[in-house]
């Protein structure tokens, strides 16, 4: 079955075709949302804008298409697996060594398991330090505080993924997604729009 866009074809493939074992938790940094706000402000100052990517991994179920997320905060939300960049990394490179961290498993080389699209999905901007964030820098911001990249990110049909301890992947289809905010904030939500320039073959 095939959802038709106007752009490049992608395979995706039935999410019984994959593997999911677990890995060690990883490191939390801060106790709460206001030591990392604290955390982020002060790098800020040393480091400038944070830069951020974030990987769009698709399967099917039932012949739809599914979206990769994480849970966090106990299953009560939503992510997709990405994260900081180091100063002057590359974004695709960066990108790779992310999903490596969050969902790889640690047995196989990050750059024989992940493709990512070179092309970025989207960008999106954090003027301030709150959770607002725009796909423009808005008028108002001459110091944008994040940047954050989101990248397609094919999974070939024999992917062995490993998921930190205290964390699970969930596929969530894109009907799901699609305008449901309230659930899956704003970002998540224009997931389905986003990718509707694709045409996803569901093998």
């Amino acid at each position: 079955m095939a959802y038709s866009g106007t752009g490049t074809v992608i395979n995706l493939y039935p999410l019984s075709h994959f593997t999911f074992g677990t890995k060690d938790a990883l490191k939390e940094r801060d106790s709460s949302v206001e030591a990392r706000m604290e955390r982020h402000k002060a790098r800020f100052e040393e480091q400038g804008m944070r830069r951020v990517v974030e990987g769009v991994a698709l399967v099917h179920e039932h012949g739809h298409p599914h979206v990769l997320l994480l849970t966090v905060m106990g299953g009560r939300a939503f992510r997709l697996p990405g994260g900081r960049l180091r100063p002057g990394e590359e974004e695709v490179a960066g990108m790779r060594r992310k999903l490596q961290r969050k969902v790889g498993n640690d047995k196989v080389a990050a750059g024989a398991t992940w493709e990512v699209d070179s092309e970025p999905l989207g960008r999106l901007w954090r003027p301030g330090w709150d959770c607002n964030v725009y796909p423009y820098v808005p008028a108002h911001s001459n110091r944008p505080k994040e940047c954050r990249t989101l990248f397609l990110c094919p999974i070939n049909e024999r992917t062995n993924f490993a998921i930190p301890r205290g964390l699970d992947l969930k596929a969530v289809s894109l009907y799901e997604l699609h305008g449901n905010e309230a659930r899956y904030g704003p970002v998540l939500a224009s997931l389905p729009t986003l990718l509707s320039r694709y045409t996803f073959n569901c093998l």
